[in-house]
């Protein structure tokens, strides 16, 4: 009973096996390339991948599909990332009393130009015309200098095109 029972285990497997339906691999349409994200965050251009440090790239395809008009709704996409009525922090770093003075914690740069305040920097354009938004956390103050103990928020726009009149 038992040398039958094998075998009728054995049997049963290979009919199950042989009843399975066989599946073809699908002829590839194209070959699909991950797109690339070049920034600027070292002051050299590299792909984010990369870089060395933890950054946060969105560019204008992304804020675009996300509906992302303004500060508000890009700090929402930032990990570590807080937004207050008149700054930014970056892992908890940023300016706790600007009535007081003081200098921000998180550098702020607009086409690499340093901006003392976010809320400038931030609504100069109103995002209309960003390529990109970087953001480089934790401290930044061997390339970018003082004031950039939490991280550094740069926005990139785009170049000017002479050639075709664009407007939103």
């Amino acid at each position: 009973m038992n040398a039958r029972f094998k075998l009728f285990n054995i049997l049963f497997c290979f009919a199950f096996l042989l009843n399975t339906p066989f599946t073809y691999a699908e002829e590839d349409e194209g070959e699909r390339k991950l797109e690339e994200v070049v920034v600027y965050g070292q002051k050299v251009e590299m792909s984010v991948s990369d870089t060395s440090i933890a950054i946060t790239a969105l560019d204008e395809n992304f804020l675009k599909d996300m509906g992302v008009m303004g500060p508000n709704e890009m700090v929402n996409f930032i990990p570590a990332t807080t937004r207050t009525d008149w700054d930014i922090k970056i892992r908890g770093v940023g300016r706790n009393f600007r009535g007081l003075g003081g200098d921000p914690g998180v550098g702020t740069y607009y086409n690499g130009i340093y901006s003392s305040d976010f809320g400038i920097a931030a609504t100069e354009s109103g995002l209309y015309d960003i390529q990109r938004i970087e953001v480089l956390r934790g401290p930044q103050g061997t390339l970018y200098g003082r004031n950039s103990i939490g991280g550094v928020l740069n926005y990139v726009t785009n170049q000017p095109n002479h050639d075709v009149f664009e407007a939103q």
